[in-house]
């Protein structure tokens, strides 16, 4: 009797212990997913964005990269990587205003801060030539970046599971085979 007694004893304090962790384990859950929230403060969409430039590539985040970057980019569509972009001046002007209002230098977001690290005033086009964005993917080979699923460091959503979101979080990236 006394043995049945501590073996029940020690059930119950298992799973009383076994319960602890479990709602630990959630409630610390909660908090990593409150703090990505907090990493995946983006733009509000905006249309005539995603159509001018989602159209052909990724239309990345505003705060990806700094306005001057915006606007060079926006100035040379003439020329935009080998390709012309046609573009009203009203278009453009609406396109400067929202990635302008929105950029890595005027965002609230807390990675658009670490965009600008190291870039000390120099006017990126790319935004994969963001020392920020070299550091964080130089651990990766690079037949992951030439594989067809990949297409290139440029190609966030093909990793980034929530990069439209502007969500860029590690617990989100899945490298496609």
């Amino acid at each position: 009797m006394r043995r049945k007694s501590f073996f029940i004893l020690a059930c119950l304090l298992l799973l009383g212990v076994g319960l602890a962790f479990a709602l630990h384990a959630e409630d610390n859950r909660g908090r990593r997913q409150a703090k990505r929230g907090s990493f995946a403060q983006s733009a509000p969409p905006n249309a005539e964005y995603a159509a001018a430039c989602g159209e052909c590539h990724f239309a990345y985040q505003p705060w990806l990269l700094p306005a001057a970057s915006w606007n060079r980019l926006l100035a040379g569509l003439d020329d935009h990587f080998g390709s012309p972009i046609a573009l009203t001046p009203a278009q453009r002007r609406n396109l400067g205003s929202y990635l302008a209002e929105n950029a890595a230098d005027t965002s609230p977001n807390r990675r658009a801060r670490k965009m600008l690290q190291g870039i000390e005033g120099q006017t990126p086009l790319r935004i994969t030539e963001l020392p920020c964005m070299q550091r964080k993917h130089s651990r990766l080979d690079a037949t992951v970046l030439k594989r067809a699923a990949v297409g290139g460091l440029g190609n966030c959503p093909a990793c980034h599971t929530t990069a439209a979101q502007g969500d860029f979080d590690d617990a989100n990236v899945r490298i496609p085979q």
